[in-house]
């Protein structure tokens, strides 16, 4: 059987490229609104 471990992966040492920084953000808030989102269903079914 094998176990599974997290691990932080390296902050990078290079200077970020600004599309990156772009992507990053850009995923930040899809992944955010996809959370609220399913939490206002969520709270809707026992409101």
């Amino acid at each position: 059987m094998s176990s599974l471990t997290l691990q932080m992966l390296p902050e990078p040492v290079e200077p970020t490229v600004p599309l990156h920084d772009l992507l990053r953000t850009g995923a930040q808030r899809l992944i955010a609104s996809a959370v609220e989102a399913e939490l206002a269903v969520m709270l809707a079914r026992f409101a």
